[in-house]
């Protein structure tokens, strides 16, 4: 399972594709791909905090 750090990267990586992408199609793929993995980041850090509060109740 990524980080939410990873995820966001990853995002990342795809939007800078973007500018160098050839066609439209590969345009719109890549920033789908980015939107699937912003959500993963957030997703994730939901996930974290979760997970943090769970160890401060039990503190």
């Amino acid at each position: 399972m990524k980080s939410a750090f990873e995820c966001f990267h990853e995002a990342a990586q795809c939007e800078q594709l973007v500018r160098v992408a050839t066609s439209d199609d590969e345009r719109v793929n890549l920033l789908a791909k980015a939107k699937q993995w912003r959500t993963l980041a957030e997703e994730a850090q939901k996930r974290d905090s979760r997970e943090v509060q769970a160890l401060r109740e039990l503190s």
